[in-house]
């Protein structure tokens, strides 16, 4: 009878035992969901596949931390509001994500913002550029620098450093572009230049000589090219035969720019976040062996600023364990953060200030201008 006992103990204990470590385990197995809306078959393709590789990098890092396990879950947004927008409504309805990281085009971005505001939902755009997306609301977020600033340090190399007076401008025909075209030319002009016509040009265009050959009237001495399909613009410009200086923005370091531009690339200028994989920062050298381990090839800084965002919303989901308000106001506070894209300071807008430079291209690479 007291063995019979002492087995009925043991089996109850060995039975608490494992409902115990069942319930730490659930508790530290808790999965909380980031969406990602990136423009994955778009003519922003190779843009928004690096921005997923720089997100997937994160989590990795993030769940090789004992605790509340992240997960993301990558949609389609395609660079089409409409479609960014059904992407975003599955991931809320049928996915049940936390916070959003994207859409990567400007025009979806605004035109998700609003709905994720209206849902609490925390957004970090690491690509969108608009201007107008810091105003969007209290849950939205960007960790790159805006177009504004783009357009007027370019402004101010065009006509303090290359002395530039009379400008043209071609811009795609979206948010971004607007934006780009609009801060170039309230900061020229302020400096005491003349920007004498702005063209736009439309997604997708094949033939772009008709806003080319309305650029060169005036004879301009520089030709500022805002927004994505650059390649195509600076490609017609030099077949056109016009030898005009050619100066732009970040969505000149695209590899369509070597691949479809080529040889007429050479030289362009263009603005660029101040990323550099090989600084020799602990910080960007620890994450540019992993990034180059992993996908076979150096970081850009699209992928580190995805880096960052990802890792920043993965922290604020960990720590709020989910919960909007608390997640939006992690963010708020954070002051300082010591990423790879540069140091990450949040502002009333959520938006950030980062030192950007000038790259250009030569002998077929993007290179730090010198």
């Amino acid at each position: 009878m007291k063995w019979k006992g002492w087995t009925s103990l043991i089996i109850i204990l060995i039975f608490l035992v494992w409902l115990i470590g069942t319930s730490i385990n659930n508790q530290t197995e808790e999965v909380y969901t980031i969406g990602s809306i990136q423009a994955l078959t778009s003519d922003v393709a190779s843009i928004a596949n690096r921005v997923r590789q720089g997100i997937d990098l994160a989590v990795e890092d993030l769940n090789l931390e004992p605790g509340v396990k992240i997960r993301v879950l990558h949609d389609d947004g395609k660079c089409d509001p409409p479609t960014g927008i059904a992407a975003y409504q599955k991931l809320v309805a049928v996915d049940h994500i936390h916070a959003l990281i994207g859409p990567t085009c400007s025009s979806s971005a605004m035109a998700v913002a609003p709905i994720a505001e209206e849902n609490k939902m925390v957004m970090m755009a690491t690509v969108s550029s608009v201007p107008a997306l810091k105003d969007a609301g209290d849950y939205i977020f960007r960790n790159r620098v805006s177009g504004g600033p783009h357009g007027v340090q370019m402004a101010e190399h065009t006509y303090n450093v290359l002395g530039k007076r009379k400008a043209a401008i071609l811009f795609i025909n979206q948010d971004n572009g607007v934006g780009y075209r609009d801060a170039f030319t309230k900061r020229f002009e302020a400096l005491g230049g003349k920007v004498l016509t702005s063209q736009p040009y439309d997604k997708g265009e094949i033939d772009y000589r008709t806003p080319v050959l309305k650029a060169q009237q005036g004879d301009p001495d520089v030709l500022y090219v805002g927004g994505q399909q650059a390649e195509m613009v600076v490609k017609q410009v030099r077949e056109m035969e016009w030898d005009v200086p050619i100066v732009g923005t970040l969505g000149f370091e695209v590899p369509e720019m070597l691949t479809v531009a080529g040889k007429h690339a050479e030289g362009v200028l263009y603005t660029n976040p101040a990323f550099d994989p090989d600084s020799g920062d602990p910080v960007v050298a620890t994450f540019q062996a992993k990034y180059e381990a992993k996908y076979g090839e150096k970081a850009a800084a699209f992928d580190a600023l995805a880096y960052d965002g990802a890792m920043l919303v993965g922290k604020a989901l960990r720590a709020c364990k989910g919960e909007s308000d608390c997640m939006r106001d992690y963010l708020y506070a954070v002051k300082d953060y010591a990423g790879v894209s540069g140091t990450t300071t949040f502002d009333e807008y959520g938006e950030v200030a980062k030192p950007l430079v000038i790259k250009t291209v030569r002998n077929g690479e993007f290179v730090l201008l010198t």
